[in-house]
């Protein structure tokens, strides 16, 4: 439990430990995922199957041990799905929707840049791969967009992740896209 916060960057102490990394398991890397859904699955069927022979001793349900040991075995191969299926869409690519809106928030922040038409956050295993094509004043000097993506580069490589971005240029051309700042002043 305590790993998993510390993948995800969540302080706590006590039993705060135990109710703040149940919720952020998801948000482990792949690793400390299987671990700590392999070790819940063990410690609760250790105590199922213990409470199942207390029942099987004391009462005449005897198929309570056999119905524990089917459940545990449901248990297990649902970690493993789980755990397959998270690690397969790591190598595949997929989009992290949650750093999708927060990287959009950030590079829409700076003042030079005027429209956010098309922006990618792929997960590969533990590695965020960002691309991005940003709308900035055409009159602006060539030194004045490399210091724009200097900046923009260097606060979204101080996200939890973030390992390559790609920060293209196009002139504004006072259409707004999808990916407005007003859009992204609900989120």
């Amino acid at each position: 439990m305590k790993e998993t916060l510390h993948d995800v960057g969540v302080q706590a102490s006590g039993f705060q430990i135990v109710t703040k990394s149940i919720p952020n398991v998801n948000k482990a890397i792949p690793a400390t995922k299987l671990v700590f859904l392999e070790d819940s699955v063990a410690t609760g069927g250790g105590l199922l199957a213990l409470i199942t022979i207390i029942i099987s001793e004391y009462t005449p349900f005897y198929q309570a041990e056999g119905i524990a040991s089917i459940i545990i075995e449901i248990l297990m191969f649902l970690v493993v799905g789980k755990v397959f299926l998270d690690n397969a869409a790591g190598v595949l690519g997929e989009v992290d929707e949650e750093m999708h809106a927060k990287i959009a928030k950030i590079v829409l922040a700076d003042p030079e840049v005027k429209e956010l038409p098309e922006i990618s956050v792929l997960k590969e295993g533990d590695e965020l791969h960002v691309e991005l094509k940003i709308e900035v004043d055409p009159k602006i000097s060539l030194a004045k967009a490399d210091d724009i993506q200097d900046r923009l580069e260097e606060r979204i490589l101080t996200e939890r992740g973030v390992t390559d971005v790609v920060v293209e240029f196009d002139e504004n051309d006072q259409f707004n896209s999808w990916e407005s700042k007003e859009k992204l002043e609900r989120l």
